[in-house]
């Protein structure tokens, strides 16, 4: 029998999950930190909303793994509906995440990064 999706959880439950989103803002600093010293070494200036998308992409992160793992508790995995699972997931997942990304894009007004790359 399948349990109800509840959004009542206990308070210990709810620490562990905003500690877990909360350990995101780590590698988020850690890549804003990394475009920024990247810029200087190579002597280009870098903008504020590049900044932000580099760092955005591990809070997002953060911010659906709890409610990742509340929905995978729920509708769990079984052999019988593995392909089913798989052929959602896989179609599901590249999508959602382009469309966050095009999003941010949007909202920040701020073209894709163009790198180049030496061969």
């Amino acid at each position: 029998m399948k349990r109800p999706l509840s959004i009542r959880r206990s308070p210990t439950a709810y620490r562990i999950g905003l500690s877990i989103s909360a350990a995101f803002a780590v590698p988020a600093v850690l890549s804003v930190l990394q475009l920024y010293i990247q810029s200087k070494v190579e002597q280009q200036g870098v903008k504020w909303q590049d900044l932000v998308f580099a760092g955005s992409d591990w809070l997002l992160v953060g911010i659906f793994t709890p409610l990742i793992y509340q929905l995978g508790r729920h509708f769990s995995f079984s052999r019988t509906r593995l392909k089913v699972w798989l052929i959602v997931h896989s179609a599901g997942a590249p999508v959602s995440y382009t469309h966050l990304d095009v999003y941010k894009r949007q909202e920040l007004r701020c073209p894709p990064l163009r790198r180049n790359v030496s061969t």
